[in-house]
C-alpha cells in the first residue's frame, strides 16, 4: 500500500504479470546473486507481517529511500554485472541487450553511463505503464524480441536490497507478445 500523498511512490507503480515456460536445453547459463540485507530498510513496509515498529517511517505504507536505492543501483549492481561478465568470459561490449528491471528511466540511463554502454542497449520500456515489478524483465525481452538477443544480460534489483544477473542466448526463443486485459 502506498499513501496517495506520498510523492516518492504514488506514481511509479504499474500493473503487469507474465507467464514463462522453460524447457531444458544444452546451453550454458551464467548467473550471480547478491543480497545486501543490512540495507533492507531502503525499500520496506514496516509493521507488515513479521515486522513491528513503534513509530513507522511511512504510516505502515511502502517506504523508499530514493538516494540509497540509486547508490545501490549505481555501485553494487554494476559490480555484479561486470563480475558475471568476467566469470563468463564475456566482454560488456559483446552483450547485445541488457534486460534490466524497469525501476525508472533515470536509473537505467545512469546505469548505462556507469557501465559505459550505449543507452540503447539498456532500453526503458515501461514509459506507458510504470514500474512492472517482477514482470519487467520478461516485458523488456518481449518488447525487444525483434532485436539481436544472442547474448543478453538480464538484471533484476530492488527489495532487500538484492540483485540477480544472468547471461543467456535468447536468439531461438519464442515470445508470444503482450496481451492487455
Amino acid at each position: 500500500m502506498t499513501l496517495p500523498v506520498d510523492r516518492a511512490t504514488r506514481s511509479i507503480f504499474g500493473d503487469a504479470g507474465t507467464a514463462t515456460i522453460i524447457e531444458p536445453g544444452e546451453q550454458k547459463v551464467y548467473f550471480s546473486f547478491a543480497s545486501y540485507g543490512e540495507r533492507a530498510d531502503a525499500i520496506i513496509v514496516e509493521n507488515s507481517r513479521h515486522r513491528s515498529v513503534a513509530e513507522p517511517k511511512n504510516d505502515g505504507c511502502l517506504y523508499l529511500d530514493g538516494i540509497g536505492i540509486m547508490n545501490f543501483t549505481l555501485n553494487e549492481v554494476p559490480e555484479l554485472m561486470q563480475g558475471l561478465c568476467a566469470a563468463a568470459d564475456v566482454k560488456m561490449e559483446d552483450i547485445s541487450l541488457f534486460a534490466c528491471h524497469q525501476a525508472n528511466k533515470m536509473i537505467l540511463q545512469s546505469l548505462a553511463e556507469k557501465l559505459s554502454v550505449p543507452v540503447e542497449k539498456i532500453p526503458f520500456t515501461a514509459g506507458d505503464c510504470g514500474n512492472e515489478s517482477s514482470a519487467s524483465i520478461p516485458m523488456v525481452l518481449t518488447a525487444s524480441q525483434n532485436e539481436d538477443l544472442s547474448k543478453v544480460l538480464c538484471c533484476g534489483f530492488g527489495v532487500g536490497l538484492s540483485a540477480g544477473v544472468f547471461i543467456y542466448d535468447f536468439g531461438n526463443t519464442k515470445f508470444y507478445g503482450v496481451s492487455e486485459l
